[in-house]
């Protein structure tokens, strides 16, 4: 069974325009779009895109996370990060950067904070 995230984009150059298309989720439980946060423009098109949580993906129940950004005006996936270990929920946080390192694109910022890169469950980003 797949489930389905509904994304509600607003427009601010047509504050009446509101873009609503389906994002197939994950298999469930896996939380796609806890959190959901502007990416600032990652493609280089002009327009704003998303980035998308997706703490409980892994595809064998452990876990590890991941976080998408997808096309602000269509929802197609621009790319994919996955968590690195069991238990991470990699994707539990995530917001725009800005541009860090200055290349024109927005970048992101995502976290995991069950993480056990450091101490136990002492988080990463």
């Amino acid at each position: 069974m797949r489930t389905l995230a509904s994304v509600l984009v607003l427009c601010a150059a047509a504050p009446a325009q509101v873009l609503l298309y389906p994002l197939s989720g994950a298999p469930p439980a896996q939380l796609m779009g806890d959190p959901v946060s502007r990416a600032g423009d990652v493609d280089g098109d002009g327009l704003p895109d998303l980035l998308l949580g997706i703490p409980g993906h892994d595809g064998v129940g452990t876990d590890a996370g991941a976080a998408q950004v997808r096309r602000g005006y269509d929802g197609a996936l621009l790319h994919t990060w996955l968590g690195a270990a069991a238990l991470d929920e990699f994707g539990g946080a995530a917001d725009a950067a800005g541009d860090v390192n200055g290349d024109g694109h927005g970048d992101v910022l995502v976290g995991a904070y069950r993480s056990d890169a450091t101490t136990s469950n002492g988080g990463r980003a």
